[in-house]
């Protein structure tokens, strides 16, 4: 991407998202820059690479929104005119911009798991279903979690034994009730 030349045209922008209005991302002969009322940019001294980005309060409200709406991220960094790319490294530096977009898709998850409560709540039950497994981490064989799984136990012979130790150590057990079923209770 190449830096901005001052004075040089810039063309008309394009509206990244369907139904929102065009935002003010300015391009020059197909570079995109970015788009002034949601990014400050910088150039730092020494900095090899170019420009540096920083989100500004509008442009936080803008990735909460976006991402409450559910939409992506390469749309979103298209809607501030920065490449999906530049956009985690802003929201690595900009703790901010990450907790924008964190309350955004938490929302949109708290929305979404209100329809299907709803839903499910009405007889659904493919929503009933899909609540189970994915809130509550209900399977359909065996449980979600490993460490609720059962304990494996591993035996492990050091040396083959000849037939005679075998027959010894067999020896050694006692013998089993005549039911066939080990003792050890008052059961039945």
């Amino acid at each position: 991407m190449g830096r901005p030349v001052p004075g040089a045209p810039l063309e008309a922008p394009q509206s990244v998202v369907r139904g929102a209005a065009a935002p003010t991302v300015a391009r020059r002969k197909g570079v995109r820059l970015y788009n002034p009322d949601y990014i400050t940019a910088t150039s730092p001294r020494g900095r090899a690479g170019g420009m540096s980005y920083t989100v500004n309060e509008a442009g936080i409200a803008l990735v909460e929104e976006l991402a409450r709406a559910g939409h992506d991220v390469v749309t979103l960094a298209g809607r501030l005119g920065i490449r999906h790319e530049t956009f985690a490294d802003i929201r690595r530096r900009q703790p901010e911009v990450a907790e924008a977009w964190a309350r955004g898709r938490a929302a949109m998850g708290d929305e979404i798991n209100d329809l299907l409560l709803d839903n499910a709540r009405k007889g659904n039950m493919t929503a009933a279903i899909f609540l189970a497994k994915g809130r509550l981490g209900w399977r359909e064989v065996g449980p979600a979690d490993a460490a609720q799984a059962a304990p494996t136990v591993n035996i492990t012979l050091v040396s083959p034994a000849a037939p005679g130790d075998v027959a010894r150590i067999v020896g050694e057990l006692p013998p089993l009730p005549a039911d066939g079923m080990t003792g050890g209770g008052d059961g039945p």
